[in-house]
């Protein structure tokens, strides 16, 4: 058995009694990061365990070998934060083993989607589309695409690319009121709402809100 276990986004009291009981139960932990698993293995004191690295660029390396020790044993697999398989190597994972007719099971959980969506207020039906292209032209095509379609446009977004987004939208949609969360559940936790326009110049007056992570959210085209 394969366990997808969501684990916090940020704030450790949202770990689960469930996701406690299966990573200490689970004999092979698989995780995005090592580091991150480790650190939170140990705040929960879970310990003996075997760690494996599984990421993208491990998948061809490592893949066969979780196969084989899935065929045994069960193993529970934890991103960074959240819950696996959503815009992570989760869904690679997930696929390779119900090819091999391994059964999975899913501990749910904290996840910085669902909360971005509770905290914004905008209507469904929502349009994920995990990151959004890094180059330029890329971008702002995928920003078109979405913003035709009537849904509410869900995407995540990084410290190093939120100006760059909010500047493409500013573009493409200046008057429309969108919502950026940051750092949910954490202790600088942020949630705007205003125009791209309006949040950028939020951000140019302190610099410090455009570290962390974000959720951004564009209502559906009126």
């Amino acid at each position: 058995m394969l366990y997808l276990v969501s684990t916090p986004i940020g704030n450790l009291e949202e770990m689960s009694p469930r996701a406690i009981r299966v990573l200490s139960q689970s004999p092979l932990v698989l995780v995005e990061k090592r580091s991150d698993c480790l650190k939170l293995l140990h705040h929960f004191g879970i310990r003996s365990k075997e760690v494996i690295q599984y990421d993208d660029a491990s998948h061809k390396r490592i893949i066969s070998t979780i196969l084989k020790k899935l065929e045994t044993i069960d193993a529970a697999y934890i991103t960074s934060a959240g819950t696996p398989g959503v815009s992570d190597p989760g869904n690679r994972l997930v696929q390779a083993v119900r090819a091999a007719g391994i059964p999975i099971s899913v501990v749910s959980g904290p996840s910085a989607l669902t909360a971005a969506i509770a905290a914004s207020g905008l209507p469904s039906p929502y349009l994920f589309v995990g990151f959004l292209e890094k180059k330029h032209s890329a971008l702002q095509t995928a920003l078109r695409n979405a913003a035709s379609v009537k849904a509410t446009l869900v995407f995540y977004e990084s410290t190093h690319r939120i100006i760059k987004t909010l500047s493409a939208l500013k573009h493409l949609l200046p008057n429309e009121q969108i919502f950026v969360s940051k750092e949910l559940t954490k202790l600088h936790e942020t949630l705007l709402y205003g125009t791209p326009i309006e949040i950028l110049d939020i951000f140019a007056k302190n610099s410090a809100l455009t570290r962390g992570e974000f959720v951004v959210m564009v209502p559906p085209a009126r």
